[in-house]
């Protein structure tokens, strides 16, 4: 990071290593420049979202919670956002992704701006942890020597993650509007 403080490429790989290394201090230090950046990168937005909740999961009682607990809290009032957000990134710290963004789905169904739409936020964050990284360019397109398509879109469609995430941009989008 110091050769090239501008490399967004290798400070967002460095800040996703600190993380996974549990180094939260150097990760949060590291992130701070881009996070301080205009136009700021959504995909250092959704590591920032991502640390948030490493540190609730860390500080705060809920935390440490079984899915039954926030279960018997959300059925008593399915309203109870703060419950619903606290179990969404207990969620997402243990890597149950699809099950974290259904229940941020359900916080943006009954109230789309509720604190300062944190629900929506989280919600994209997610997607874009998700979202597989674009392949690099190659010199074979798909195309055989006079233009014809030889691979269709459903090849590059076979991707289950890719999938994952375009569902859940659509469940989003209809969440939305």
């Amino acid at each position: 990071m110091s050769r090239d403080p501008g490399n967004d490429d290798a400070r967002f790989d460095y800040v996703k290593l600190l993380i996974e290394t549990n180094a939260l201090e150097d990760a949060a230090a590291a992130l701070a420049p881009a996070l301080a950046a205009i136009p700021r990168q959504l995909r250092f937005e959704a590591l920032g979202h991502f640390l948030d909740a490493i540190n609730f999961v860390m500080s705060d009682e809920r935390g440490t919670w079984g899915p039954e607990q926030f279960d018997a809290l959300i059925a008593a009032n399915k309203r109870d956002f703060d419950t619903r957000l606290a179990k969404a990134r207990v969620l997402m710290v243990g890597g149950m992704w699809t099950q974290a963004m259904d229940e941020l789905l359900e916080i943006i169904l009954r109230d789309k701006t509720w604190n300062k739409e944190v629900a929506r936020k989280t919600f994209i964050a997610i997607l874009e942890l998700l979202t597989p990284p674009k392949p690099k360019a190659t010199p074979d397109t798909g195309k055989a020597a006079g233009g014809i398509e030889l691979l269709g879109k459903a090849v590059v469609n076979n991707d289950p993650q890719a999938q994952l995430v375009s569902s859940y941009r659509r469940k989003l989008s209809m969440a939305l509007n």
